[in-house]
């Protein structure tokens, strides 16, 4: 099971709105990758759920460190089994967010879960040996992002 940190203080009945589920990075963990895009969303007026995967940090599963695609995928659904029970998310309105290895996970979760209503990968260009070369592979665009 996946373990949770929500990134919003929304949690009125007054307010149905959107939500996107943040999944992390292979080998990272949802205080990672995850609370940079978290925050943002938030501060946007979108209920950021961000969840360590399957078998990896706080989340339960054994063995440990298990690498599982078909669970990573089945994580997405479930975290919008969760936020679909929250009275201050619009059923209708999920989005996933993908980061790095998990964007192919968030892709497939899409294809198949048809709640959820947007889906969004992030590949940084900072993680490649050879730079990046929209700026002249010294990833000036990666640092220009992240201010």
């Amino acid at each position: 099971s996946a373990e949770w940190m929500p990134y919003s203080d929304v949690t009125s009945s007054d307010s149905c709105g959107r939500a996107v589920i943040v999944g992390h990075p292979f080998g990272a963990v949802k205080e990672q990758p995850p609370a940079v895009y978290g925050p943002e969303l938030a501060a946007r007026g979108i209920v950021a759920l961000a969840m360590d995967l399957s078998y990896g940090g706080e989340s339960g599963g054994e063995p440990r460190l298990t690498v599982s695609p078909d669970a990573y995928v089945e994580d997405f659904s479930a975290a919008v089994d969760y936020l679909g029970t929250r009275a201050w998310v619009s059923p209708s309105a999920i989005g996933v967010l993908g980061i790095c290895g998990s964007g192919g996970f968030a892709v497939c979760a899409a294809s198949i879960d048809p709640r959820i209503a947007a889906v969004a990968t992030v590949r940084s260009c900072e993680s490649m040996n050879f730079g990046c070369p929209l700026c002249k592979r010294d990833n000036t665009c990666v640092k220009q992002m992240a201010m």
